[in-house]
């Protein structure tokens, strides 16, 4: 059992050495220094106890009634949150630090740290390994034992066993549940406190008050009576700003409306309502998303003498020569690409993602989609499945490194990765393309990702 058990802490530390095996439950909590070594079975015993005492000295010891709690006290979290609630989060100086607040830690944040301290505690690699392996041997000890009060004995282990390791999986599964639950109910709290914001009404300066002593986000709302011309014509030309940007983009949702309506039947999408003639390879859009072939433009442009033009198809908008657009089916050296047929509707980000991901493939190259969303894959996935795009999702451990090596040695061109996962230490420069899916706030991170596929 020493001997097995061993073999599979060499075979963790080797995947952690070239960080291809290390999962997302990995990088919760690494303790510092590596499992203590021994000779027997006594040793592994003392091992384990030293393993379990030093996670208690790092983190902190927790016992079931705390957890019970723990839990208890998300499962409470209700989204008809009370007026105290928000007054605690939206002057915590922690959950608002962006906003300079220096109010009392809030019992939200506090009960991110049992959160906190419950995944550390129930996650730890090694002791994982280590009781893994000796599953594996009292099960093949099982299944070679003949003696039958032997071989009862080590049934019944071997069922405690299996039992245990699957109640440490339903207690992972439990706390990250209580995570997510966790970060909807902050997210709730942040975007009610983001509106009570906005609603906050400006207030004149009152005689003597000194403005020194209150936060940025305080003074903002404070007023000086010389500057109340200037304030009302700043807030004005803003209104005004705000006002073209909604009349913008309600013209972007008609066009948008318009293209999605005239897709609905390729035959009348492929026809130009102006001369009854199929398109070919371009077209002109209006500003209203109605396209008609170039020429037949050209022809309305005339009859108005070179101004703006009203689409034939009775749209109130207006189009002037700078607002027309010019589409077109064929691949050109300025940049444009070939019009792609995406199957299936997942969204703009995606739709356009997949439309790259065909690009890339037609040049005979390879990809790497990152997000650091693992839902965010999910719908990826399923877009490249219905357009029949192959693609290899590394999931962690063992897997990770053949996933990779596969994607190197195949003809699969595209790889999903999570950069929390697979950002550090590995070299994919067999890709030549990589797609970013959100916008990673730890610059480091970002880096570190793109030069998967840049190596000098």
């Amino acid at each position: 059992m020493c001997e097995a058990v061993a073999d599979e802490l060499r075979s963790y530390y080797d995947n952690m050495s070239s960080r291809s095996g290390v999962s997302e439950l990995d990088q919760v909590l690494i303790r510092r220094g590596r499992f203590p070594g021994f000779n027997d079975i006594n040793g592994l015993n003392a091992a384990l106890q030293m393993r379990i005492q030093q996670g208690n000295d790092e983190v902190g010891s927790i016992n079931n009634d705390d957890q019970k709690r723990c839990l208890h006290t998300v499962m409470k979290l209700s989204s008809d949150v009370t007026a105290g609630e928000v007054w605690d989060n939206s002057h915590c100086q922690r959950c608002r630090s962006d906003w300079q607040q220096q109010g009392p830690v809030c019992k939200h944040c506090h009960l991110e740290d049992d959160l906190v301290k419950l995944e550390k505690l129930s996650n730890d690699p090694e002791i994982s390994c280590v009781l893994k392996a000796m599953t594996k041997v009292v099960r093949s000890h099982h299944s070679s034992e003949s003696n039958g009060q032997h071989k009862s004995y080590l049934r019944c282990l071997h069922g405690r066993a299996t039992r245990h390791l699957e109640l440490q999986d339903l207690l992972r599964d439990e706390i990250k549940a209580a995570k997510a639950f966790w970060r909807a109910h902050f997210d709730l709290l942040s975007d009610i406190d983001e509106m009570n914001q906005c609603k906050r009404s400006m207030r004149l300066r009152r005689y003597g008050e000194d403005v020194s002593t209150l936060t940025d986000n305080e003074a903002a709302f404070i007023v000086d009576r010389q500057d109340i011309a200037s304030e009302y014509f700043d807030h004005e030309a803003k209104q005004a700003l705000a006002l073209a940007e909604m009349r913008r983009s309600e013209d972007s949702m008609r066009f948008l409306m318009n293209q999605s309506s005239t897709s609905q039947s390729s035959r009348e999408a492929n026809i130009c309502t102006i001369c009854l003639a199929s398109f070919q390879d371009e077209r002109s859009v209006l500003s209203c998303g109605h396209s008609f072939h170039p020429e037949c433009v050209e022809k309305l442009f005339g009859r108005v003498g070179g101004g703006a033009i009203r689409c034939p198809m009775r749209c109130p908008m207006t189009t002037t020569r700078a607002d027309l657009l010019l589409a077109s089916n064929k691949s050109r050296e300025d940049g444009s690409r070939v019009c792609h047929e995406i199957k299936g509707d997942y969204g703009t980000k995606v739709n356009r993602l997949v439309g790259d991901v065909l690009d890339t493939i037609q040049l005979g190259e390879k990809g790497l989609i990152l997000s650091q969303w693992e839902d965010m894959l999910d719908i990826v996935a399923e877009a490249l499945k219905e357009n029949n795009i192959k693609f290899i999702r590394p999931k962690g451990g063992k897997q990770f490194g053949e996933d990779v090596r596969l994607f190197r040695s195949s003809d699969c061109p595209i790889l999903l990765l999570n950069v929390k996962n697979g950002a550090e230490g590995l070299t994919l420069v067999e890709a030549n393309h990589a797609f970013m899916l959100d916008a990673i706030l730890n610059h480091s991170i970002d880096a570190q990702a793109i030069n998967r596929i840049h190596r000098i």
